[in-house]
């Protein structure tokens, strides 16, 4: 049932258009579906998810012609492309601010634009690198009438569903002014992505906002040459480039050159033209050091000749001399002692660690569903991976891999001793990387991390294959100080603010009724009969829980919670996981996009959480008490939960009407007090990151004085509560 959606990103791969990433949506069409887009077009159009974007791109063009080809099953679903998917997926599905949300599934990577469930035929395809877009229905007719099989503008495409001109729908043309920023998709280039289909060129071609507009090039003023700085620049290139070849020069040259502005600029421009082929040199690396060591940004990915161990060496000088904030080591293994220092470094906001190692699925296609414990692996020594040596071969049947570290990849992420698990070939290759995450998680990162089995990871879920397994064990990336590490959702039925025994005579709610919530296996729990003040543990610790991403994530939740009927703890979940991972949209004050999705969030709805242990010194936990989470509004609450408590004759010392706060909290040392409860600009205060507590604190002041939803939960029976959740 629903208007059922797609939704494509594509990119100009290699010359020609392909699929990087597609999902399904059950229920979209109308504004909601212009809002989807759009919010999928910012995110891949945000400054800071620019690095991850263009490497999974890198990763796209050096692929080979048999990625491309369709499989003869569409039921197999492979994510080739984890970060993009993650992009589409927070696009399609999400937004904090609208209090939005939808499940998506993924679909199959080669599926044509008109293979999926889609009962009206419409579907919408953001485009990666080239600001364009498109919204097209390709079967049922709408009235009135509109172009099949040719690229909507958004007014066109609303107007079919809404009189425009009618005041009660004129605030959606605001929505249409939005799109003015993005020209339509080419026709040309449909035909590049799904060929041989009937496409038509729009008959709206007046449509002038919509088209993209060159500039006049005969009004361009033209500056005359300079000849002198023409000679000084030609004299400044051909001296970087004898000192990247190093050749000789002459130290009175070079002397003055250094004293020149665009000496090292220009320096760094050669260094990264001939970066496929430097050869490590103590000048060499010096150069290398003294030309990045004022970027905040560092990308080493490049430097392909370069041993490991140097490149190492490297980003770790720059990371404790230099300004580096942001580092990309995609592509290289690096040691875990290295890994360790850069990840707990308090300055690394970023460590991008992207790499496209897969197993071929061809390779193991005649051992699907073989219990884990008989299914070996042979490994075989990648030439091309920077720094890779070959390691002992697993005994088994002769299956090349190209990875040299599967075989502990698959021991860390799947539980070898239970005989009854099995793993389909196509899910191989979702687990594959360099550096494997058991890795990443010792390393106790501070920052956050890219890395393409954790992008993976919670995607997994999402497959056919994996439907059915038990939860993948917990990682357990929490650093050793002020680390957020749990969430607790309090939640309270109305039929708790009716219920005698769940009232103190005071008029205040009776916590010592307070129950866990020890369903895991159904998805979707509505909190019927719900008669008692219920919680649930979530860990935060399997993706880099930054303090920049805890804090935005708890604002976008707050935000979300407060617009949204939040009913269902499976709906929640992936909303906290959506929360954290979507950063600060747009971020154009803080830097912090688009991150790693929660597996246990996202996926296993906090099953682990039941087993989770009380909070250690140092570590944080946020608490969420969630007042009639039930309730569809606040006239719900007037209509059916006031008029009861009327009735009873009781004065309740709580708020009847829908809302949630928040607390963090943290064990006291010395305190009449079991707990500390700060809110956001206190946590901040005790925080030993003074640099990002600072800038944090400005954002959250600034949001809390416009955002009704983020109120402090400061309440006396708070250590009632954390007694009752931590006995």
């Amino acid at each position: 049932m629903g208007q059922r959606h797609q939704l494509f990103i594509i990119a100009r791969i290699n010359g020609k258009y392909r699929t990087l990433a597609a999902v399904h949506h059950q229920w979209l069409y109308g504004h909601t579906a212009l809002r989807r887009c759009l919010g999928t077009l910012q995110i891949l159009q945000d400054e800071q998810n620019r690095v991850p974007l263009a490497e999974e791109l890198k990763i796209a063009s050096k692929r080979d012609e048999e990625l491309w080809k369709a499989p003869e099953s569409r039921n197999i679903i492979e994510v080739h492309f984890p970060f993009i998917m993650t992009c589409l997926i927070l696009g399609a599905s999400f937004s904090q601010r609208e209090g939005y949300f939808h499940d998506v599934n993924i679909e199959p990577f080669h599926m044509s634009y008109d293979e999926g469930d889609n009962n009206n035929g419409e579907l919408t395809s953001p485009a990666l690198l080239d600001p364009f877009l498109t919204i097209l229905r390709f079967r049922t007719q709408l009235r009135p009438p509109v172009q099949l099989m040719t690229p909507l503008s958004a007014r066109t495409y609303l107007e079919a569903y809404y009189e425009l001109d009618n005041p009660e729908f004129t605030h959606l043309l605001g929505l249409v002014e939005q799109f003015r920023h993005w020209t339509l998709i080419d026709v040309a280039a449909l035909e590049d992505m799904w060929p041989g289909q009937d496409w038509q060129e729009s008959e709206h071609q007046s449509e002038s906002s919509y088209q993209h507009c060159e500039p006049d090039v005969s009004k361009l003023s033209i500056p005359a040459q300079d000849d002198s700085t023409s000679l000084r620049a030609r004299t400044l290139d051909q001296l970087v480039k004898s000192i990247v070849n190093e050749e000789q020069i002459d130290p009175e040259s070079l002397s003055h050159a250094m004293m020149l502005t665009d000496f090292y600029p220009k320096m760094k421009d050669e260094l990264y033209k001939q970066a496929e082929k430097l050869r490590p040199s103590p000048d060499l690396m010096d150069w290398l050091f003294t030309s990045l060591k004022g970027d905040e940004y560092v990308d080493l990915s490049p430097f392909t000749a370069m041993p490991h161990a140097e490149i190492s060496s490297l980003a770790i000088r720059l990371i404790e001399n230099g300004c580096v904030k942001d580092l990309n080591l995609s592509g290289w293994n690096v040691a875990d002692q290295d890994l360790c220092t850069m990840l707990g470094h308090e300055r690394i906001r970023r460590l991008f660690l992207m790499r496209d190692d897969q197993v071929l699925p061809a390779d193991v296609q005649s051992r699907i569903q073989l219990p884990l414990p008989y299914l070996k692996f042979s490994m075989h020594h990648d030439p091309e991976a920077p720094g890779s040596q070959p390691q002992g071969l697993a005994k088994g049947p002769q299956s090349p891999f190209a990875h040299r570290n599967l075989f502990e990849v698959l021991k860390t992420s799947y539980d070898f001793g239970t005989a009854a698990l099995c793993i389909a070939a196509k899910s191989l290759t979702m687990i594959c990387s360099l550096v494997p995450l058991s890795t990443l998680a010792s390393a106790k990162p501070t920052g956050d991390l890219y890395h393409h089995d954790l992008l993976r990871r919670p995607l997994l879920g999402e497959c056919d294959s994996f439907r059915g397994q038990p939860p993948l064990p917990l990682l357990d990336f929490s650093a050793p100080a002020d680390a957020v590490v749990q969430l607790v959702w309090v939640r309270l039925h109305g039929d708790v603010f009716v219920n005698p025994a769940c009232c103190r005579p005071d008029g205040g709610i009776a916590w010592d009724k307070l129950k866990p919530d020890m369903n895991t296996h159904t998805q979707f729990s509505f909190g019927f009969a719900e008669k008692e003040p219920m919680y649930r543990k979530f860990p935060l610790v399997d993706v880099p829980m930054s303090l920049l991403r805890m804090v935005t994530g708890l604002s976008n939740l707050l935000q979300w919670i407060f617009h949204n009927d939040s009913r269902s703890v499976s709906r929640v979940s992936k909303c906290m996981a959506n929360s954290f991972a979507v950063g600060a949209l747009p971020s154009d004050t803080l830097c912090c996009g688009i991150g790693p999705l929660s597996t246990e969030l996202y996926w296993n709805e906090g099953r682990h959480g039941v087993q989770l242990q009380g909070l250690k010194p140092g570590q944080w936990a946020i608490i969420l008490i969630h007042d009639h989470y039930d309730a569809l509004d606040q006239s719900w609450i007037d209509k059916i939960i006031k008029p009861k408590i009327e009735e009873s004759g009781r004065s309740p010392d709580f708020p009847l009407k829908k809302q949630v706060r928040y607390a963090l909290v943290a064990p006291a040392k010395d305190s009449t007090d079991r707990f500390i409860v700060a809110n956001v600009p206190k946590f901040l205060e005790l925080s030993s990151n003074r640099l990002s507590g600072n800038e944090l604190g400005k954002w959250w002041k600034k949001h809390d004085e416009t955002h009704d939803e983020l109120q402090f939960y400061g309440d006396k029976d708070i250590q009632d509560i954390l007694a009752k959740v931590y006995e």
